[in-house]
């Protein structure tokens, strides 16, 4: 009996040791269910700003080309108005030649007109003295 009374103490004693071991099992797998939870909000926000981040990226790739279009765009602007501005001069220096041209035209016109007005005078001046001779 003394050895049933050693052996029911030895197993009582390690019941005891097994339910405070169980107690401290139920914390840890407490502490881990937390630890778990905490891991998954991390994980999810992780995610997010990695998704953020690769959205800032693409806007910032997008932006870069944006750039680039535009430096391209105002290049060839430049480009344009510089062939623009030089043909623009071309185009005012034959309107200045035919302003030019014009004026020696009607100058020249005019000079016709006012000789026409001294040989229809002349003319008229003849045929005045060729009535009064006859």
């Amino acid at each position: 009996m003394a050895a049933d009374q050693a052996a029911e103490a030895e197993i009582q004693r390690l019941t005891a040791a097994i339910d405070a071991h169980e107690g401290e099992l139920g914390d840890m797998r407490s502490q881990l269910s937390a630890a778990e939870a905490a891991n998954a909000d991390l994980t999810d926000r992780l995610d997010r700003t990695l998704h953020e981040l690769r959205e800032v990226a693409g806007e910032r790739d997008a932006l870069r080309e944006s750039a680039d279009r535009h430096r391209d765009a105002a290049a060839r602007w430049m480009a344009a108005s510089d062939a623009a501005n030089a043909a623009l001069a071309d185009v005012s220096n034959l309107l200045d030649e035919a302003r030019t041209e014009r004026d020696a035209a009607r100058a020249e016109v005019e000079e016709l007109r006012r000789t026409a007005e001294v040989l229809d005078f002349i003319a008229e001046d003849r045929r005045m003295v060729r009535r009064a001779d006859r």
